[in-house]
């Protein structure tokens, strides 16, 4: 993997400018962002400082009733009855998925750190993102660093405002 110094004479991971996938009338929203692919992160080389990120599908996979379908099917084998309800609560945002490649938009206090937790540690769309995974779907994730947590939800609630006046709703995956 190439790396670059930075000017702390650190080296750095490389991140491309530009997300990869088809284009879409949001991709303004998007200026400044750093790109990598989801799986190919490494979270060390993650920044901490605060910041927004998103996810966007650069390549569909598998159909999202039939990932749907299989995965209720595997979580019901459990009998473990709200660990179901939990899961299909996620599930049911993958429906809204259509032909925007953009489905979230999240802020963080610590990049590094917000990823980790969507790795499976504390995210709300843990789920979603793993069954996309699973059924052969490729997501590229961006982030875009700020100064504080307070400039991070700004950005956030702007970046979520302007995505609604272009589409007419929030990404896929946005519950608020």
């Amino acid at each position: 993997m190439k790396k670059n110094v930075n000017n702390d004479g650190l080296y750095s991971i490389v991140y491309r400018r530009e997300p990869l996938g088809k284009k879409c009338r949001c991709d303004v929203l998007l200026d400044g962002f750093l790109w990598r692919e989801l799986v190919e992160i490494d979270p060390s080389e993650l920044p901490r400082n605060p910041g927004v990120y998103v996810i966007r599908v650069f390549e569909y996979g598998d159909p999202i009733d039939e990932l749907i379908r299989g995965f209720k099917s595997f979580i019901s084998k459990t009998r473990w009855i709200e660990l179901s309800r939990y899961v299909e609560s996620r599930l049911k945002r993958l429906y809204r998925i259509g032909e925007c490649p953009l489905i979230y938009i999240g802020s963080a206090n610590s990049i590094r750190s917000r990823y980790l937790d969507l790795a499976g540690k504390r995210h709300t769309i843990f789920f979603p993102v793993l069954i996309l995974l699973y059924g052969g779907w490729k997501l590229d994730y961006g982030f875009k660093t700020t100064q504080n947590k307070d400039e991070a939800e700004m950005l956030e609630e702007e970046l979520k405002n302007k995505y609604k006046s272009i589409h007419g709703t929030l990404p896929a995956l946005v519950e608020k």
